[in-house]
């Protein structure tokens, strides 16, 4: 389960990840597209593989490239309601995940 509970807080399943000093993040709807992007990566099985940090980056750059921000939305009520976050922002939720491991 990922679920946005504000502009900096993302749950995780059982996990928080604060994202409040990440001071670019300006808005909610990014916050939601980036749980969406979360709950992609975890759904095609990605965290688990042996993709670098960049690989998975740039997978993610690629999908919203190809398919637009819509493609990560939960529902498609949400699909509007979501604003396109930078790289290091996705970079950031990430490296705040303590469950994630790559290389």
């Amino acid at each position: 389960m990922i679920k946005v509970r504000s502009k900096d807080t993302i749950q995780y399943g059982k996990s928080i990840i604060n994202l409040h000093y990440v001071e670019q993040l300006v808005n909610e709807s990014q916050t939601r597209a980036i749980a969406g992007i979360l709950s992609h990566i975890e759904r095609k099985n990605l965290l688990c593989s042996s993709k670098t940090m960049k690989d998975l980056l740039e997978y993610v750059q690629q999908e919203i490239e190809r398919h637009g921000l819509k493609y990560f939305a939960s529902s498609k009520k949400e699909e509007g309601e979501l604003a396109e976050p930078r790289v290091h922002e996705i970079a950031a939720a990430l490296n705040r995940l303590r469950s994630l491991s790559v290389r």
